[in-house]
């Protein structure tokens, strides 16, 4: 049933001209990598989450998906946790290798829009510093 949904919604995106992307929520990353191999969703590309890949991704670690997901990537989304829940902390107040995904992702797709989620504005303005300085080391 989603993937007739989703052949629908890729229709209708490519007569408007918009690409469509599908996020891993609080699914394994197998599962997410699976998915995007439907042939139903050969268009859509991945909106990768890094803190609900390390939250809910099961076994694959944040440089393999990154290195599963390089030729479908359109964007990700960034921010800390603990492991164990969406906590959206600023980047470097959980235990996320937020800056080894950085590293896989940037050495081949440096254009990719990142979006930094995290709940309060002074973790933001911190993470925006935060992510300048590792785009410069890298």
């Amino acid at each position: 049933r989603f993937a007739g949904h989703a052949a629908t919604l890729a229709d209708e995106a490519r007569a408007a001209g918009v690409t469509l992307a599908l996020e891993n929520l609080h699914d394994p990353v197998p599962l997410f990598v699976s998915l995007l191999a439907l042939p139903e969703l050969a268009e859509w590309r991945a909106l990768w989450n890094v803190a609900h890949a390390h939250a809910f991704g099961g076994p694959v670690g944040l440089a393999g998906a990154a290195g599963l997901l390089s030729g479908r990537l359109c964007g990700f989304s960034i921010s800390d946790n603990r492991g164990s829940a969406d906590d959206h902390l600023g980047l470097g107040r959980g235990n996320v290798d937020v800056r080894g995904f950085l590293r896989g992702v940037w050495a081949g797709r440096r254009e990719l829009p990142v979006f930094v989620e995290v709940h309060e504005g002074a973790a933001l303005i911190a993470s925006l510093k935060t992510l300048r300085r590792w785009a410069r080391a890298v």
